[in-house]
């Protein structure tokens, strides 16, 4: 930290010293060439970012306007579905459950407030059901449950049944994603195999991909995180054609807001979303780059979503399986349980909730809802009956 300090006080502070900070792209270029490594680490990946997120929420002060108002202009009227992780496993948590997270998502719901009432809800219902069966009710890193289950399958109904007790519908109300984290699942045998360092299971890349097309099959999953792992491209190539037309397919370790990264990705149409965060690419300008590529601006349209790290997540999904496209700001809003409060990324979307117009705020509910009859390929309105398909594009931004 120190180090860090040192250097925005004197070679950053130099650079910048006579510029625009409403020219975010300007400020961020003067601190890479500076830097002058392609990784930050001359100056410091936390120093630039430090640096660039500042100068950004000064260029709203001095406007007298919002941040998110400054990022996201005239389109920064949307505010998003939350996704709440309410059971833990894998490295977040000390329990016999090797998937990292599974998230509730309150696709039904009218508005984010709501949305986030009812995640509450199913959170507390969840906890007695727990309780009710003599299961743990401590939670893991991230504040969800941690349990000792024997199965991904169990996990996931107790969360469906703590859904129905909470006076919800599945599949209609709410909706599951999983964040697999499953580049901690390596095998001594190599890239394309996979062995679960809890259960002990053993998978190829088919397998594991079988096996969570057969839970999408089974269950309301919309969004599954990290599916294989980071240097799987084959496996993932395979489970984008097997699963992109029906869920979002996330690369976070796969990606790491890594633009060259993404750009093999859109060319091997591996993957379908990317979660994006400024603490991977270290400058907002780069983050708002890597969110919209350009070269790649006419592959498509996007929905994305801000994880919980307040400003520092976005994600996208893409219309078709394969391909991994551009558009503006959130779609979904990954965080924290209710197990500590409302999580101050919460407490910023009830802000913002309070100063857009009503008459001109919308709230999102997942087009990436949608469904296709076995083996037929027919497209399926959503669960709750509203017309919305992944060709909708929307923009958000809520920091």
């Amino acid at each position: 930290v120190s180090k860090a300090v040192e250097n925005i006080n004197t070679t950053i502070n130099e650079v910048l010293v006579g510029l625009d900070a409403a020219d975010i792209y300007a400020v961020d270029a003067a601190m890479l060439k500076a830097d002058g490594t392609k990784d930050k680490s001359n100056l410091g990946a936390n120093a630039i970012l430090a640096v660039s997120i500042a100068a950004a929420r000064a260029a709203a002060i001095s406007l007298d306007i919002p941040l998110y108002r400054f990022l996201g202009g005239v389109s920064g009227n949307k505010l998003p579905v939350p996704m709440m992780n309410i059971l833990n496993g894998g490295a977040h948590a000390a329990n016999t459950v090797d998937v990292q997270e599974f998230m509730i998502m309150p696709a039904g719901a009218p508005s984010f407030k709501e949305g986030l009432r009812w995640c509450t809800e199913v959170f507390h219902a969840l906890q007695a059901l727990l309780k009710s069966k003599g299961l743990a009710t401590s939670v893991g890193d991230e504040g969800g449950f941690a349990p000792d289950l024997a199965s991904d399958e169990e996990a996931i109904q107790h969360i469906l049944e703590a859904i129905e007790k909470a006076g919800y519908v599945p599949g209609k109300d709410f909706m599951l994603a999983m964040d697999a984290a499953s580049s901690e699942w390596k095998s001594p045998k190599g890239k394309g195999f996979y062995k679960l360092p809890k259960a002990g299971t053993e998978f190829t890349s088919s397998e594991l991909i079988a096996h969570w097309k057969s839970l999408v099959e089974k269950y309301p999953i919309i969004s599954i995180e990290d599916g294989l792992d980071e240097e799987d491209w084959e496996g993932w190539q395979e489970m984008t054609r097997e699963l992109g037309g029906k869920v979002q397919l996330v690369g976070d370790d796969l990606f790491v807001t890594n633009t060259e990264r993404l750009a093999k990705g859109i060319q091997l149409d591996a993957g379908n979303a990317i979660l994006i965060k400024l603490n991977q690419i270290g400058s907002v300008s780069e983050t708002l780059e890597d969110r919209c590529p350009q070269p790649h601006r006419a592959r498509g349209q996007v929905q994305p979503a801000a994880a919980h790290r307040g400003a520092a997540g976005r994600q996208r999904r893409v219309p078709r399986h394969g391909s991994l496209q551009r558009e503006a700001l959130s779609h979904f809003f990954r965080t924290h349980t209710a197990s500590g409060g409302i999580h101050s990324g919460c407490r910023r979307f009830f802000a913002l909730w309070e100063k857009i117009p009503e008459s001109c705020l919308q709230f999102l509910a997942p087009p990436v809802r949608i469904f296709y009859e076995a083996g037929g390929g027919t497209l399926l309105p959503p669960p709750h009956g509203k017309e919305q398909t992944t060709h909708a594009v929307y923009s958000c931004l809520a920091v």
